[in-house]
């Protein structure tokens, strides 16, 4: 039997940005040089990379434990290993409820993500994977590609009221973007202008 949502140790946290994504950048020279004498061509390739505002990084551990408890505590098992589980992020309404969970074909009609540009939802989540510890449908859309963060797996889903809920299956001890352990890894869209601070609530599916 599935268990219900519980909300997380951190129940809500806040990302701040600054800078704007469409800030000009110096573009660098991936093949020849910028010096060319008068009446010739230069073949010169450039390369130019810009930092992302619609896109925010959450990771870390996930405690996990189980109670008997009527309010008070009867009794309380630690969880050592977090395999299995998942954490979720959303803003909106969402109600912590798995069954309002619903599999995304489409990234581009949930509300809530960024849709322009390179980093648009839809270039985002390219493909699909079942996330079946949530029991929200057979499919759902996934990151394919995390760079060097193989261990993890992110995965969008729309609410009740077709806001977007991002989600992330734990591993015990995985290896993060930047080469530390973490339990988690998930990535989630903001869409708020400029260098906004943006709070998400955060619920998780223990075994």
């Amino acid at each position: 039997m599935k268990k219900a949502l519980v909300a997380a140790v951190a129940v809500l946290a806040t990302v701040g940005f600054t800078g704007m994504a469409a800030a000009q950048t110096a573009a660098t020279f991936a093949d020849g040089d910028g010096s060319v004498a008068g009446g010739n061509a230069s073949s010169t390739n450039l390369s130019a990379d810009r930092a992302t505002t619609d896109w925010a990084g959450f990771y870390g551990s996930l405690d996990q434990t189980v109670s008997l408890s009527d309010g008070s505590t009867f009794y309380q098992w630690t969880a050592e290993d977090v395999s299995g589980s998942a954490v979720l992020a959303a803003q909106g309404g969402f109600s912590g409820d798995s069954a309002d969970l619903t599999a995304v074909s489409d990234p581009s009609t949930v509300n809530g993500v960024p849709t322009s540009g390179a980093e648009s939802a839809s270039n985002t989540y390219t493909g699909s994977s079942a996330l079946s510890v949530l029991g929200a449908g057979a499919t759902n859309s996934t990151v394919l590609d995390y760079g060097s963060a193989t261990d993890f797996n992110n995965y969008l889903f729309s609410d009740a009221d077709g806001d977007a809920v991002y989600a992330a299956e734990a591993q015990n001890s995985g290896t993060a973007f930047d080469g530390s352990t973490a339990d988690y890894q998930l990535m989630v869209g903001t869409t708020d202008a400029g260098d906004a601070s943006e709070t998400f609530s955060f619920y998780a599916q223990i075994e």
